[in-house]
């Protein structure tokens, strides 16, 4: 629909709202819908902005020790893999608004016969019913609070480990970008629903484009890379031990930092110009505390095109810019974020980080009230409130 007729909309909306003005939750979603999609009919860059300067620093990280992994190899002579394995008893749902993880989440505990939907979850994992961004965190949390299951969130895992757990009935949630559009991408969660070798596809359940649709390895991996390969594992607690022979000791966080640098780092090796392969990068370099060289990265990425949502999601970009002093920069994306969704938890805090090495406190103070108002679950707003 072209922007004037959605625009010649509003007025109906805003009068249906009146209408229902008794009934708050109606009346409230309403009025967010229709700031949502003003919101949206606003332009914006198609990339994120690169940083006004460049570091100079040598990519010295780029010339660390680094190995070709060898651990698909002793998998595959440890756990037998059949040439196909698909997982039935799945209840497929397509997505309300903005409702991709409570619906992929509500999918997967389908296989289990766990009766969730994606209403149900939505409930408890994004009291904001606009919230554009429901984290794995908050996945994770529903899991271990409302179901009996257990769940892995980790990242860095290869396509094997996928179709190893598929091939022992253990469905997987992978982390994705999807781009309908040209420079219109965004997050997005897919069930794998299994594998086929002969042909190099797999079949996921897809919240937007519905049951047992088949996607090339190649495919698949491309948009997977986005978010360093993470994946949600469900499972119960008899399937332990072969989840844990699996992917290994998600626990030992060195080791999957240790890993994932080693991955990146080959990946930008074989092509220097690999936008998400640097920001993973940046990613895992700020996980392991090292900030300075985390930000070098960073804005490498930002000067390789960014795609303009990409920090809806991901913020270690912002820990590292805070620790290296880089304030004006954290502001700046966080409110570009904010221009074009105001409803994003994750940005109102980080820009309340911001604004308070600002000394601007009493703007830091109503971001993280709105940051609580959009999310009152938001354990990192709620503690930095209190410090204020």
């Amino acid at each position: 629909m072209e922007k004037k007729y959605v625009l010649l909309l509003i007025p109906f909306f805003l009068g249906l709202s009146i209408l229902v003005v008794n009934n708050i939750d109606l009346g409230t979603r309403i009025r967010r819908k229709i700031q949502t999609t003003v919101l949206s009919l606003k332009s914006h860059p198609d990339y994120i902005p690169a940083p006004a300067t460049i570091s100079e620093q040598e990519e010295v990280f780029l010339i660390t020790s680094k190995k070709i992994s060898t651990e698909s190899a002793r998998l595959e002579t440890i756990i037998p893999k059949p040439a196909f394995h698909f997982l039935n008893n799945l209840r497929h749902e397509y997505q309300t608004w903005n409702n991709c993880g409570p619906a992929t989440l509500a999918m997967a505990l389908s296989f289990y016969s766990l009766p969730q939907t994606q209403k149900d979850i939505a409930l408890y994992v994004k009291p904001d019913p606009e919230d554009k961004n429901v984290s794995p965190q908050e996945l994770v949390e529903y899991v271990r609070k409302q179901t009996s299951y257990k769940i892995i969130y980790t990242f860095n895992v290869n396509l094997l480990k996928v179709k190893l757990l598929i091939a022992n009935d253990i469905p997987v949630i992978v982390e994705t970008w999807y781009e309908p559009h040209p420079n219109d991408g965004m997050g997005h969660y897919q069930l794998i629903q299994g594998y086929d070798e002969a042909n190099k596809e797999l079949y996921v359940y897809d919240t937007y484009k519905g049951p047992h649709i088949n996607i090339s390895e190649e495919k698949l991996d491309s948009d997977w890379k986005a978010f360093n390969r993470t994946v949600l594992v469900i499972y119960p607690a008899e399937k332990e031990e072969i989840v844990k022979k699996i992917l290994g000791d998600t626990n030992n966080t060195e080791t999957t930092l240790k890993e994932s640098l080693n991955n990146t780092q080959l990946e930008i090796e074989k092509d220097k110009s690999d936008v998400f392969a640097w920001f993973n990068l940046g990613t895992t370099l700020s996980l392991t505390g090292k900030h300075k060289e985390a930000t070098v990265a960073f804005d490498k990425a930002r000067t390789l095109n960014l795609p303009w949502r990409m920090l809806w999601y991901q913020f270690s970009i912002f820990d590292s810019y805070l620790a290296m002093g880089r304030i004006q920069d954290v502001y700046d994306l966080t409110t570009l974020n904010l221009q074009q969704a105001n409803n994003l938890e994750e940005s109102l805090y980080y820009r309340a980080k911001a604004e308070i090495q600002q000394n601007k406190k009493d703007a830091a103070r109503l971001d993280l009230q709105n940051a609580l108002k959009y999310n009152k679950n938001y354990l990192p707003a709620q503690e930095e409130l209190k410090k204020l």
